[in-house]
C-alpha cells in the first residue's frame, strides 16, 4: 500500500535488519538498520580489541583508535599509534628528558643527560648519564646523548675524540708542516694564529701586544718591559744604540754598559747628556746651542751665556754674583738676599727644615741654640726670656727679681727661679741628696753625693780645721 522506507522512523520496513529509532553507528543497529557484525568496519559496544579486531584495531596497526569503548588508545597505552605533543602530560614517540622534559622527566641513569635547569645533570653529578672525558665516549656526536652542554671534541678531550686531519682541531701529532695536516693546523705566513703558533715562534700570523708574555716583533725592554725583561748588556752590539735597552731599574751607576757613563764617549738621550752636564761626551760646544759652558763667556757669546742684569740666570750666574738675574729661595745653597739665620737656618738637626745661612754669636742674629745667657751680643736680655740676666750687677739693664720676677724670682716666692739652688735659698729650692750642694740637713753622713766625707780631700761644709783637718787645713 505504498509506504515509505525510512531507516530510523523505529519501525522493521522492507530490508531492514533492525531500526532502533536512530542512525547511528556503535549501537548494534548501523546508520543503515544493518545490525552490527564483527568485519562491518564498526567497533561497537560488544566489540573489542580481543573480540574482534578486525573492527576494532590493535595497538602498532598505524590507527590511534579510540573506538573501543572498553580500552581506546592514546599516547599512555600505545604510543606507537598516537603521536605525543611535548607538554600533553604523556613521555612517549621520540619524547625523552632532553627533548621533552615537561612530559619526561629526568633521573641519573635513565641515559639522557638533562634535568631541572635549576640542577642540570652534568659529568660531575651524574657520569652514568653525561659521561666524563677518558669514558670512550666523543659527547660531541649528534647520536651520543651524552652532555649537550658540555660537548668533547679533539680540542678538550682527545681520549674521546680521535683527531683527524681536516676536523678543525690541531691536536695530538698534527702541526703545520705541509706534510702533516696544514689543513688544521695552518702555517706560519698564511695569515692565521693557530695551533701551536705564537707571537714567539710566529710574528707573522700572530698579533703582538703588550703583555701577552712574547718578546716579539719591535717589542724590547724600553716598550715593553712586561715582556722583555731586562739584564744589564742585554742592548744590540752597536754602540750608538747602546742606551736603548737602558730599562727597569738599570742607571749609569750599575749598568754603564747599557746606561753608559760621562766619559764614555757617546752623548746619550737616556739619561739625558748635554754639553752642560757632561762637555766630555757632548763637545764641542757651539755658541747657540743654549749652554754656556767650555770657554763660552758673556764677553764672547752673549746668547749662550748673556750678561748680569739681561733677565736670564745663565751660564756661571747665581744668586751670589748675579742676583738680579738668579732669585734665591732658601735653600738653594746660597745665603743672599733678604735671607738671614733668622729666616733661613742652616739645619742644626736631621729633621730640621733647608737653610742656607749659619749663624754664631756676634752675627747680630740671635737665631738658632743662642740665647741672651750664652750670646748676650745677639741675645738682648729680655723679661720672660726665661733667663735672669744678672751678671753685672752693675748694669741698669741687668734683670733682677725687682725689675724681672718671672725670669728671676725672689728667694721665698716658692719658686726655685734659675739664679736660685738650695745653698742660696733653701726656701724656694729644697734640699734633695744628689742636687750638688750639702745644705741642711744633708751631712757627710747621710749625703755623700752632695757633702763628702772627711778624708775625701775636700773641704765640704759644714767641715772645718777642728772637725777635718784633713780636708781642711
Amino acid at each position: 500500500n505504498g509506504s515509505c522506507e525510512v531507516c530510523g522512523n523505529g519501525f522493521l520496513q522492507g530490508d531492514e535488519e533492525c531500526d532502533d529509532g536512530n542512525v547511528l553507528d556503535g549501537d548494534g543497529c548501523s546508520a543503515t538498520c544493518q545490525i552490527d557484525i564483527c568485519g562491518d568496519g564498526n567497533c561497537v559496544a560488544t566489540e573489542n580489541s580481543a573480540n574482534c579486531i578486525e573492527d576494532c584495531g590493535f595497538c602498532g596497526d598505524g590507527f590511534c583508535s579510540a573506538e573501543d569503548p572498553n580500552n581506546p588508545e592514546d599516547p599512555s597505552n600505545c604510543h606507537l599509534d598516537c603521536a605525543t605533543d611535548c607538554g600533553d602530560g604523556f613521555c612517549g614517540g621520540s619524547e625523552n628528558a632532553l627533548s621533552c622534559l615537561a612530559d619526561c622527566p629526568a633521573t641519573c641513569g635513565d641515559g639522557w643527560c638533562g634535568g631541572d635547569p635549576n640542577a642540570p645533570e652534568d659529568p660531575s653529578n651524574c657520569p652514568a648519564d653525561c659521561g666524563f672525558c677518558g669514558d670512550g665516549f666523543c659527547s660531541m656526536d649528534p647520536n651520543n646523548t651524552r652532555d649537550p652542554n658540555h660537548p668533547e671534541n679533539p680540542g678538550n678531550c682527545l681520549p674521546d675524540c680521535p683527531t683527524t686531519c681536516g676536523d678543525g682541531f690541531c691536536v695530538g701529532l698534527e702541526n703545520p708542516d705541509p706534510n702533516n695536516c696544514p689543513a688544521d693546523c695552518g702555517f706560519c705566513g698564511d695569515g692565521f694564529c693557530v695551533g701551536l703558533e705564537t707571537p714567539g715562534n710566529c710574528v707573522g700570523d700572530c698579533v703582538i701586544a703588550c703583555g701577552d708574555g712574547f718578546c716579539a716583533g719591535k717589542e724590547n725592554p724600553l716598550s715593553c718591559l712586561a715582556d722583555c725583561p731586562t739584564t744589564c748588556g742585554d742592548s744590540p752590539a752597536s754602540p750608538s744604540f747602546r742606551v736603548l735597552y737602558c730599562a727597569g731599574s738599570e742607571d749609569p751607576n750599575n749598568c754603564p754598559e747599557d746606561c753608559g757613563f760621562c766619559g764614555d764617549g757617546f752623548c746619550s738621550s737616556d739619561p739625558p747628556e748635554n754639553v752642560n752636564n757632561c762637555l766630555a761626551d757632548c763637545s764641542p760646544t757651539t755658541c747657540g746651542d743654549g749652554f754656556c759652558v767650555g770657554l763660552e763667556s758673556p764677553g764672547n757669546c752673549l746668547p749662550d751665556c748673556g750678561f748680569c742684569g739681561d733677565g736670564f740666570c745663565a751660564g756661571s750666574e747665581n744668586p751670589v754674583n748675579c742676583l738680579s738675574d738668579c732669585p734665591t729661595t732658601c735653600g738653594d745653597g746660597f745665603c743672599v738676599g733678604t735671607e738671614s739665620p733668622l729666616s733661613c737656618l742652616t739645619p742644626e738637626e736631621p729633621n730640621d727644615p733647608p737653610g742656607d745661612c749659619s749663624t754664631s754669636c756676634g752675627d747680630g742674629f740671635c737665631a738658632g741654640a743662642e740665647d741672651s745667657i750664652e750670646c748676650s751680643p745677639d741675645c738682648a736680655p729680655m723679661c720672660g726670656d726665661g733667663f735672669c740676666s744678672s751678671e753685672d750687677p752693675n748694669d741698669p739693664e741687668a734683670e733682677d727679681p725687682s725689675n724681672c720676677l718671672p725670669d728671676c724670682g725672689f728667694c721665698g716666692d716658692w719658686v726655685c727661679s734659675t739664679s736660685e739652688n738650695a745653698s742660696i735659698c733653701l726656701l724656694d729650692c729644697p734640699s734633695m741628696c744628689g742636687d750638688g750642694f750639702c745644705t741642711p740637713p744633708e751631712v757627710p753622713s747621710s749625703c755623700v753625693a752632695d757633702c763628702g766625707f772627711c778624708g775625701d780631700g775636700f773641704c765640704t761644709p759644714p767641715e772645718n780645721p777642728g772637725s777635718c783637718v784633713a780636708d781642711c787645713p
